[in-house]
């Protein structure tokens, strides 16, 4: 992901075509540089968590601000035992995989990531002191 502060959306595949359809939309916005609008960017941040007590006549700013970022399949975002920044992400598409190394070295998976799901909430937190 891109290594810049700030909310990280990734891009959004449409939810009212079907599979293959989404896919080659997907494609071809990626394709042509296509980002969000103002206006998709609110309407994801609305179903933010995090974001749900924020008036509505705010989040456009924030959606101003938002940096997008695609995350390919088995890149990391961040790392066990590395130090993040304090990065606000917002899952637009797809799934992130927040996992863990247990006592073997094995992967084991706490929780998905969705549409809508947010993380380094806490890094904001801890990084505005």
């Amino acid at each position: 992901t891109a290594s810049t502060d700030g909310l990280v959306v990734a891009p959004l595949k449409s939810a009212r075509k079907g599979r293959a359809e989404a896919f080659a939309q997907e494609e071809a916005d990626e394709q042509a540089g296509r980002t969000f609008s103002i206006l998709e960017k609110s309407l994801l941040l609305r179903e933010v968590k995090l974001l749900r007590y924020v008036s509505t006549k705010f989040l456009p700013s924030l959606a101003e601000i938002a940096q997008e970022s695609r995350v390919l399949s088995g890149e990391y975002v961040c790392e066990q035992g590395t130090e993040t920044s304090a990065r606000f992400i917002v899952i637009a598409q797809g799934c992130l995989q927040l996992w863990r190394l247990d006592d073997d070295g094995e992967r084991k998976v706490l929780r998905e990531l969705r549409a809508g799901d947010s993380l380094g909430n806490t890094g904001l937190i801890h990084d505005s002191w």
